[in-house]
């Protein structure tokens, strides 16, 4: 007996989840069926006379809402299809709690690409069709995702207390220093946003800014941000632009940005190749929850920055000590 004809999930920021949801589903062989500004739809719509089919669409909501008790369950033709629709799912900038082919695996998609955490709290599981015969009937889930659940480990802070860098003063350095940044070594680049990097150059922990390498495939984005301070930034590769603007920066191009502007950052689809540009940042930036007449949503600056690519190299296998020369 089949109950559902087809269903619908809702997030925040659609722009945020996309690729996830197309990487995932082409796995199940859930093609794109269509797509709009506002939503997507994967599957196939049921017909008379031809209704085995399902039909599942995402919609972008500002209403979306948390609940720890919602789920979709998949049905898997086998473990090998479980493996890969987890693979596709790391690749497309999500992170993996706990161990592949547990009950606990959790996925969840990385904040900074979208202007604020957009929640929907939906775990995608997995009923394994002819692999286990009690499995349909006891519930049992083989693989699971939390799809764009917020992580404060990995997003821009949205509760404040006090930073420092961490150092001994003994071991503090205020004098003038090179970074040696290697852009083709992967192992350096931290994961900042869906199918967007950056390699650290500078820590200013006086100012509170921070100077990085910013790398980002065709179509990625940062979500919308306020200034409180200028930025400098200078593109060595690919094309990227701020929606706000209608300019396109190109290799060679150095842009300057005053305090108290906002906009959203994005790398042309048609980017030739990934966008790489240096940004020099006073100061910190403030996350909005939606493009216009924005309201707080998180907060970056030469701290948090700090903190989140320590973290990263401990968990890379890193040495952390190497950041220590950076800070300022």
């Amino acid at each position: 007996m089949r109950l559902i004809d087809h269903t619908s999930i809702t997030v925040r920021d659609l722009a945020r989840v996309r690729n996830f949801y197309v990487a995932v589903m082409d796995v199940l062989g859930a093609r794109v069926a269509y797509e709009r500004a506002d939503a997507i739809g994967f599957g196939e719509r049921n017909r008379p006379h031809d209704d085995a089919h399902t039909y599942i669409s995402v919609f972008q909501s500002p209403d979306a809402s948390p609940d720890p008790r919602r789920h979709y369950c998949f049905r898997a033709e086998s473990q090998e299809q479980v493996d890969r629709f987890h693979s596709a799912g790391l690749a497309a900038r999500g992170s993996s709690e706990g161990a592949l082919g547990c009950d606990s695996i959790i996925l969840s998609t990385t904040p900074r690409s979208c202007s604020m955490p957009s929640v929907i709290s939906s775990r995608l599981y997995f009923i394994m069709v002819g692999l286990v015969p009690n499995l349909a009937v006891t519930g049992r889930a083989d693989l699971c995702f939390l799809i764009d659940s917020p992580r404060e480990e990995s997003m821009p802070i949205t509760a404040f207390q006090s930073f420092n860098d961490g150092l001994d003063p003994s071991r503090r350095s205020r004098d003038h220093f090179i970074a040696d940044t290697k852009l083709e070594d992967d192992r350096l680049w931290v994961p900042y946003a869906t199918g967007v990097w950056f390699q650290p150059c500078c820590f200013n922990v006086t100012s509170g800014g921070f100077s990085v390498v910013l790398k980002g495939l065709p179509g990625s984005m940062v979500g919308t941000h306020y200034h409180v301070g200028t930025v400098h930034g200078y593109t060595m590769r690919g094309h990227w632009r701020y929606l706000e603007h209608d300019w396109i920066a190109k290799p060679g191009t150095y842009i300057y940005e005053p305090a108290g502007e906002s906009h959203t950052l994005v790398i042309t689809e048609d980017s030739p190749e990934p966008m790489m540009a240096v940004f020099i940042v006073e100061g910190g930036l403030i996350y909005l929850d939606k493009p216009t007449n924005g309201s707080f949503a998180a907060y970056e600056d030469g701290f948090t920055l700090l903190d989140l690519t320590r973290k990263y190299y401990r968990e890379a296998g890193l040495d952390v000590r190497q950041l220590d020369s950076l800070v300022r």
